[in-house]
């Protein structure tokens, strides 16, 4: 199916590096979080929108971010007046 242009069964895999200095804590919330992610994908995985063909997986949030962000932007120049735009 890969060949073909459809990764929806694309096996999904991570690679990590633990350092020497990393502490025991790290590597244990590191160790948690992927059993986390083991145990909780498929309701987590509804927070995503998914293009199969290409493999690619978006958050539903960042449409939500992008917007939120234009928003303050506009605000932002709305209160620039030409004292705060010189400095």
């Amino acid at each position: 199916m890969i060949s073909s242009g459809d990764c929806s069964t694309k096996p999904g895999w991570i690679r990590m590096s633990i350092h020497p200095t990393h502490t025991d804590e790290e590597i244990e919330y590191l160790c948690d979080s992927i059993e986390a992610l083991a145990k909780n994908f498929r309701t987590w995985s509804a927070d995503d929108d998914v293009d199969y063909v290409h493999g690619h997986i978006r958050h539903r949030s960042n449409d939500q971010m992008e917007g939120m962000m234009q928003e303050v932007d506009h605000i932002l120049s709305l209160e620039q007046t030409p004292e705060t735009a010189t400095g």
